[in-house]
């Protein structure tokens, strides 16, 4: 009598394993890939460049045919690649991490909201994150004004859309 749940698992652990292989192939390009790249390079084209090159060796090398296990592999690593961008993303450029990180480095994981104020003040922050903006094309600067682009229009309004389907009022 054939086990029909432990063939099961196996057919469904063989085409999840190309997935499986990539994704710590991924991290470890990525890291090796980050200690080389300068800092304004390091972004989504790359991670994603990076993805797709250690999927792409894995599809190479296994050994099995690509069409038996695609349409597991393939939305599984896109899920498992977007989920570690979350994290990555989240380290990377919280600026909560960042205050909570200088809270810990200070040795008495205190700091005067004076001393936070200096650390990170207001108005550097939003030129920072203004400039960012403009850099990607989403805020063109007229004279001393900034105009929403049209790119930054439609995403505004997807996140606009978004925060009504979830009821979020305050955020960011």
């Amino acid at each position: 009598m054939v086990d029909w749940q432990a063939a099961l698992q196996h057919a469904v652990l063989q085409q999840a394993a190309p997935a499986l292989i990539a994704l710590p192939l991924y991290l470890v390009i990525h890291v090796a890939v980050w200690q080389v790249l300068p800092r304004e390079r390091k972004g989504v084209v790359f991670l994603v460049l990076t993805a797709a090159v250690a999927y792409g060796a894995v599809l190479f090398f296994w050994k099995a045919p690509v069409l038996g296990h695609l349409w597991v592999s393939a939305p599984l690593y896109a899920f498992l690649v977007v989920l570690y961008m979350h994290l990555y993303f989240g380290v990377d450029r919280s600026l909560s991490v960042r205050m909570l990180g200088e809270l810990v480095k200070s040795g008495e994981d205190f700091l005067a909201m004076d001393e936070l104020n200096r650390r990170y003040p207001a108005g550097d922050m939003v030129a920072r994150r203004v400039a960012v903006l403009v850099d990607k094309g989403l805020l063109v600067k007229d004279g001393e004004r900034y105009v929403c682009a049209p790119r930054g229009r439609f995403l505004v309004r997807l996140a606009l859309l978004g925060k009504a389907v979830y009821g979020l009022r305050a955020t960011g």
